[in-house]
């Protein structure tokens, strides 16, 4: 059973929305609920990734460095093709240029490691 003081977190959680909720009423709306999640969905991404690697034994920190440069190869990639091809496509495009590109950083990385026996974290 778990003791009470491994509740403590969650207790905050929960009189932290208490207390936003009677302060804002929109707090709780569907919108800002959603945007909320929006939010935050790219540290979950990371998360789960980050926590496959950590079961494994390893320490990787070039994940937010990572992360970063497919955010700027995106958007690059993006403003070079909005003119030409609209801004939906461009984004897309550019998601799966930076998504594809950074596989094959990943690749290599992980080519490196097992291969030449180089640690994660460099």
């Amino acid at each position: 059973m778990r003791r009470l003081h491994e509740f403590i977190l969650e207790g905050v959680l929960v009189l932290l929305c208490v207390f936003l909720s009677l302060r804002a009423p929109n707090f709780l709306s569907t919108g800002n609920l959603l945007i909320i999640l929006q939010n935050v969905s790219m540290q979950g991404v990371v998360a789960f990734g980050m926590t496959a690697v950590i079961i494994a034994g390893e320490i990787d920190l070039s994940v937010g460095s990572a992360v970063a440069f497919t955010g700027c190869v995106t958007a690059w990639i993006a403003a070079q093709l909005t003119a030409s091809c609209g801004a939906g496509l461009a984004v897309a495009i550019g998601a799966f240029a930076a998504i594809g590109l950074m596989s094959l950083a990943g690749a290599i990385s992980g080519l490196l490691r097992v291969r030449f026996y180089v640690p994660p974290f460099i």
